[in-house]
């Protein structure tokens, strides 16, 4: 399966330097994180301002794990998913949402398509994920 998370920017510098391990989760997103098996993939949108597709990283156990102490986040998350990196664009190479738009089916372009942005974890449908994953591939 695949999956989108939605991160802020300064959340994201925190995954990158513990080597995109995992991805901090809040107690509300637990059922959705719990759907999330090893060998799944996560496609991660950046958002505070950046507005684009930054990575994919491959989810590497089958349920989320309790936070521990040493992870700094901007906010305490209670649960982490483990992951690994897969592809991890340079900053400079982040795909731009606006680049995308027409091309993603999940995203409602006649309405504010931001808002669909704003869920931290959802389900991708296959068509719209290897889009994505094919476009970062050809990317990094």
């Amino acid at each position: 399966m695949y999956w989108l998370s939605v991160e802020r920017y300064d959340n994201w510098l925190t995954d990158k330097a513990a080597g995109f391990k995992f991805l901090g989760i809040f107690d509300r997103k637990l059922k959705i994180a719990q759907q999330m098996k090893a060998g799944d993939y996560l496609i991660t949108y950046i958002s505070s301002g950046k507005s684009s597709f930054a990575d994919i990283r491959k989810i590497i156990s089958n349920e989320p794990s309790k936070f521990k102490k040493g992870l700094i986040y901007d906010e305490p998350f209670p649960y982490v998913i483990l992951t690994e990196p897969y592809v991890i664009l340079d900053e400079s190479n982040w795909i731009k949402i606006h680049d995308v738009l027409d091309k993603l089916s999940f995203l409602p372009i006649e309405k504010d398509w931001r808002q669909m942005m704003r869920n931290s974890l959802r389900k991708l449908n296959n068509d719209d994920a290897l889009f994505l994953i094919n476009l970062i591939k050809s990317i990094s």
